[in-house]
Parts: structure tokens; C-alpha cells; sequence
């Protein structure tokens, strides 16, 4: 199934694809809010991190619909919907914001 006007969730890097800031909010708030069993421990504090700092960088830069987003995570309600928040709420936050905090996930990480 296509769907037209979906979000741009990876960029073709010329060798492969890197995923958006909207893909990996995404990506990454699928797994903390369905208690994926994979992540587990200081990964699921990290994400859990990483998904708050995007969000509240969000929601100062003019995105109103945190709670639903995080509702239709939780329910794992998959649609063209949540992706189209997770672009809006990538946006809202700005370059900045999602760079800060991928930056301080992958540290966590390798601390």
C-alpha cells in the first residue's frame, strides 16, 4: 500500500538510507511505549530521555498534540496519522533540538 503524503522517515544517503529525526522519534517511541522487550534497562532510560527532551522541545516550538501522539504510541495505533505527528513534532522541535538530543542519547550510551 502507498500512501501519498506520508512523512519522510529515511534519506537516501547515495549508499544506503539514514533515518529522519521524524523516522527515529518514530522508531524509538514504538519501542519505549509498546514495552518492547528488546529495550530493556538503561537503553529504555535513555530513550525514554530522548523521547522527552524532542517532545518538550516540541512543545515550545508550537506543537499541541504531545498527548495524543503519545496515546496512539501507547495503544500502537499505527497510521499515516502518528507519522505525520512525529514529522510535525520533529519540526516543531527544530534541527537543533533533535541533534541535542541524539547527540546525548548516543553519549548515554557509550558511557
Amino acid at each position: 500500500m502507498i500512501i501519498r503524503d506520508a512523512p519522510q522517515m529515511f534519506t537516501d544517503n547515495g549508499g544506503g538510507y539514514d533515518m529522519t529525526p521524524a523516522g527515529l522519534l518514530l522508531l524509538l517511541g514504538n519501542m519505549f511505549y509498546s514495552d518492547d522487550p528488546a529495550l530493556t534497562g538503561d537503553a529504555k532510560t535513555r530513550t525514554g530521555i530522548f523521547i522527552d527532551d524532542v517532545l518538550q522541545a516540541a512543545l515550545e516550538g508550537g506543537f499541541k498534540h504531545t498527548d495524543i501522539f503519545i496515546t496512539m504510541l501507547t495503544r500502537e495505533q499505527r497510521s499515516p496519522g502518528l507519522s505525520a505527528m512525529a514529522q510535525a513534532a520533529s519540526d516543531a522541535a527544530g534541527a537543533q533540538a533533535n541533534s541535542t538530543a541524539m547527540n546525548r542519547w548516543e553519549f548515554q550510551g557509550a558511557q
